[in-house]
């Protein structure tokens, strides 16, 4: 993969050929990996583009290195505060949570990273079967089915009424958790972002638009492989 000099470091990027035949997207990838996208028949430098847009580039870099991923070295984000991980061996897999740490209990053949995703799944389920039915209930609509993924959107509605949701949803602050809850839960009544779906979702989260900036302080889920 390509790299430039960036920050006393460098940056990785990828070039590809979108469907514009004029325009030319600059964009970062859920990695923080720069992606160009070049018009269809453009033989432009990518190296000259990107100095161009340099100011751009490091400025977005610098605000999307700043947002928490759910793991990061030894550390799991759990509910908007990161606790330390420690594996112990057991016959019996299991996780509890002794002050900032979070200890895996693990049996000799099975992985501590599939426990804790296992865990934190069900951490997730566990809050999810009680908010969203909460929400529904204000909005005087039902939910027909909860599904925790992993998948790469915090969560999303159908118009089955099945409302799925990344496990990574417990890796949030409450706050932000029931504010994700409550705009698939809204979606149930409008499908749609419409000033009808707003005015709904108000009454479920009056703040909805600082929760929604408050999002983008943290890494967007992305399928995780633990195994």
């Amino acid at each position: 993969m390509p790299k430039f000099p960036f920050e006393g470091g460098e940056l990785e990027y990828t070039v590809r050929r979108g469907t514009s035949a004029r325009y030319i997207y600059f964009r970062f990838k859920k990695d923080n990996c720069l992606e160009i996208v070049l018009p269809r028949y453009s033989n432009q430098n990518p190296e000259r583009l990107i100095n161009e847009k340099r100011r751009w580039i490091e400025k977005k870099y610098r605000e999307l290195s700043k947002r928490k991923p759910a793991f990061t070295g030894y550390q799991v984000l759990f509910r908007g505060s990161y606790y330390s991980t420690e594996a112990e061996f057991s016959a019996k897999p299991a996780v509890k949570i002794n002050g900032q740490k979070i200890v895996i209990l693990t049996p000799p053949d099975e992985a501590p990273k599939i426990i804790l995703n296992a865990w934190l799944k069900r951490q997730a389920e566990d809050y999810l079967v009680v908010a969203a039915p909460a929400f529904a209930a204000q909005l005087g609509v039902k939910v027909k089915e909860i599904r925790v993924r992993n998948i790469g959107l915090w969560g999303y509605c159908t118009r089955r009424g099945v409302l799925a949701f990344s496990w990574q949803i417990i890796t949030l602050p409450q706050d932000l958790a029931e504010y994700l809850v409550a705009h698939e839960v809204t979606h149930l009544s409008e499908f749609n972002h419409s000033k009808r779906f707003r005015k709904k979702l108000a009454l479920l989260c009056p703040d909805f638009q600082e929760k929604e900036a408050l999002l983008k302080t943290f890494v967007p889920p992305s399928r995780i492989n633990l195994g």
